[in-house]
């Protein structure tokens, strides 16, 4: 009966030891997730301006400006941006960055310096020809549930 009861406690104390070790454990899909952009869209014009934030946490963030006419097309009538960067409930900004042409319609701000978890608003201008300017306002979650 003692080591009938000898080897039960020990059996409890090995099955504890491993539940404790396997609670500690981040579970192989989330380890290896890698997390989806986040796309916000807002009128511009006679079109809309789209913009991808990736990866969208916390740290340097890489953010694409696309902008599209009202039938959904590329709109390549922008030559020239300016973009800002602001986290209004944290008092930072307006943080001027530099948009680069990547293509028609499309301009990228490589990593924003984007270190604090809010929900960051970026402000477009956008000459449309010599006298006139557009601007859209887009937010964005960092860190935050999408």
């Amino acid at each position: 009966l003692v080591r009938v009861m000898s080897f039960e406690v020990a059996l409890i104390v090995v099955a504890l030891a491993l539940t404790s070790v396997l609670v500690n454990l981040t579970p192989a899909k989330a380890a290896n997730a890698k997390p989806e952009p986040t796309v916000v869209e807002a009128p511009l014009a006679d079109g809309t301006v789209q913009v991808t934030v990736e990866p969208a946490l916390p740290g340097p963030n890489d953010l694409v400006l696309e902008f599209r006419t009202s039938n959904g097309s590329s709109d390549d009538g922008y030559g020239e941006i300016s973009v800002q960067l602001e986290l209004p409930e944290q008092g930072i900004g307006p943080i001027e960055v530099e948009a680069e042409r990547t293509g028609p319609g499309r301009f990228e701000v490589e990593g924003a310096d984007l270190t604090l978890a809010g929900r960051w608003v970026l402000t477009l201008s956008a000459k449309v020809d010599r006298f006139t300017e557009a601007e859209a306002s887009v937010e964005f979650p960092i860190g935050e549930d999408q």
